[in-house]
């Protein structure tokens, strides 16, 4: 007879304040077991555990404020995971291949919107943004004039990478920008919705206007091919907007 592992929980658990910092995450995984913190009984990973609790790791990350790119295992575990996996790919090339083509299928499915990016932890973005502010120097806040100028590049033909750079900021150090800066962000997108196709699509940032577009033209009977040299984008571009179009 099978013995039925026990769902109840140990005195003190389950435990219901998330993580707010990585230092906190990190103390957490780095431990000799991996305390869940829905029952407290300790193991080298818990992702298979979870089933207990009818929980799936993601929604245990999403519980306790954990980032989707950490893994629930303690650190010598991922690390015999991670020397596994590169042993296995190395003797199985053809498969890190497909993996290769699978994670670049998904991040293109990301960019296009039809699959729905992962939210990233707000304080992940914090912490990330003071780092960049310790390293560069840069506040959070852009003057009058740093603004003006970045909206110029902006109007200039320049991709949002390329003004933050013009003006030298970090990347990192923008987005913290960005967050703390509400119409300034609203007065960026605006710039970035009104320049030419061709340079919205170098940045992924293809909206509203552009979709109007393809499918004025698709009505008016033109291919792909032919909107794409129009618009001064690729025909793959296109093709995945009038496809869902023509299927409506």
């Amino acid at each position: 007879m099978t013995r039925r592992r026990s769902r109840k929980p140990l005195p003190g658990y389950p435990i219901e304040e998330r993580f707010t910092s990585r230092e906190a995450i990190e103390n957490y995984l780095s431990d000799d077991r991996i305390i869940c913190l829905i029952c407290g009984r300790p193991f080298k990973a818990i992702t298979g555990h979870l089933a207990i609790h009818e929980m799936t790791a993601d929604e245990y990350k999403d519980k306790y404020n954990i980032p989707y790119t950490y893994g629930l295992a303690r650190d010598t575990t991922r690390q015999m995971m991670s020397k596994g996996q590169k042993n296995y790919y190395a003797a199985n090339p053809e498969r890190r291949q497909f993996m290769a083509q699978i994670i670049k299928d998904c991040a293109e499915a990301r960019r296009s919107g039809l699959m729905k990016a992962r939210p990233r932890r707000d304080f992940i973005a914090r912490e990330n943004t003071q780092r960049a502010i310790e390293l560069t120097g840069h506040k959070t806040q852009f003057s009058n004039l740093e603004k003006t100028a970045f909206l110029n590049a902006l109007d200039g033909g320049m991709t949002q990478n390329e003004a933050v750079k013009s003006i030298g900021y970090s990347l990192s150090g923008f987005q913290g920008v960005l967050r703390q800066n509400p119409a300034f962000k609203a007065a960026v997108k605006i710039a970035i919705e009104a320049q030419p196709f061709a340079l919205q699509a170098r940045q992924q940032r293809l909206g509203k206007r552009f979709e109007n577009e393809c499918r004025r033209l698709l009505q008016q009977g033109y291919s792909d091919h032919i909107i794409a040299d129009m618009l001064g984008v690729t025909a793959m571009t296109v093709n995945r907007r009038t496809k869902k179009m023509r299927a409506d």
